[in-house]
Formats: C-alpha cells, structure tokens, sequence
C-alpha cells in the first residue's frame, strides 16, 4: 500500500514506535550519577532526531499549502478591496440618512437588519493605568505587552529592571545529532 505524501514513511514510524515504546516501559529517567545523565543525553538525542525528521518530513507539504493559501488570501483581498469603498459608503450614507431624517415609523427592507458596533478607544494610557491602579477598572483591562517585555530582557541581559516583572530562564537541550542538517 503507498503512503500519501502526508504520511510518514514506514521506516520513520517504525522507528518513531519503537522509541515511544522503549520510553514508556522503561521508569521515568532520574538524573542522580554520570551514567544517569548519558543515558538521558542520549534517549534526548534521539527523540529530537525523530523530532527532526518529522519536522522535516511536513516541512515541503506545509510550504506548498501555505502558499498556496496565501495566493488565495491575496486573491480574496484583492477582490474585497474593489467593493470595500462602496459598501462603507453606502452603509455610512443609510446610517447617516436614517439617524437625522427617516420617518420614525421607518420599516426596513426585507432581509436588512441593524448591528451596532462599540469599540473603545485610549486616549490616554496614564489615565487609563491609574484608574486600574485605584481600583476604579479591572486589571484586564491592560494587558502586557508580554513580547516588548522580552525583547527588552534579551536586549538588557542583567541589566533587565521593570517593576512588577521577572526574567525567567528555559534551557532547551539540544545534542549535536539533532542539530544536523538531514
């Protein structure tokens, strides 16, 4: 039977099934000595090899789809574009005609109906923080700006100091094996 091009090959899964198996009737791994760390080094290398060769494997399909659909997002925008002017127009036009001079007793056409639309705007993003800070508005209603935050703490290194925040370290392990180009 042949594999679609979505399919891993037979071999990658067999490995893949093979590692997932050993890893699970095997007890937890427990880093205590040299030994404990070798062998955990090296089952990590294997999975990110096999990470890797998935990876790999869905890359060209994923490229090709992508693509793919911004080639239709574009189309789509580019149709939309040419309507867009008229039907902001036009709806401004009926809002505007229907607000200062319909009949009270105005009925809609068939099929039309009204939505209305709130949105907020800052205008000032001190007044808005105090509020927050006195208790007059749900923290919610600023959210960090979490990846301004951490370029900073990347830029800053040590230097990094911005109340109320704290720099969190991850390590990824990543082994030599792994990092090879497949």
């Amino acid at each position: 039977m042949a594999t679609t091009p979505a399919q891993l090959p037979k071999r990658a899964t067999a490995r893949i099934d093979k590692l997932a198996l050993r890893m699970a009737t095997q007890p937890p791994v427990t880093i205590a000595t040299l030994a404990d760390h070798g062998i955990a080094c090296g089952w990590i290398q294997q999975i990110q090899e096999a990470r890797k060769a998935i990876t790999n494997h869905f890359k060209p399909i994923k490229d090709s789809i992508n693509s793919s659909r911004a080639t239709v997002l574009r189309m789509e925008k580019t149709a939309l574009a040419r309507l867009e002017p008229h039907e902001t127009h036009l709806a401004g036009e009926i809002y505007r005609w229907e607000r200062d001079e319909a009949p009270a007793d105005l009925v809609l056409p068939a099929g039309h109906s009204r939505r209305a639309k709130i949105s907020v705007v800052v205008e000032s993003l001190h007044d808005l923080i105090e509020a927050v800070h006195n208790g007059e508005v749900d923290q919610d209603c600023v959210a960090p700006n979490l990846q301004e935050l951490t370029k900073r703490a990347k830029r800053l290194g040590g230097l990094y100091n911005v109340p109320g925040t704290r720099v969190v370290h991850a390590v990824t392990v990543i082994t030599a094996e792994s990092n090879r180009e497949a």
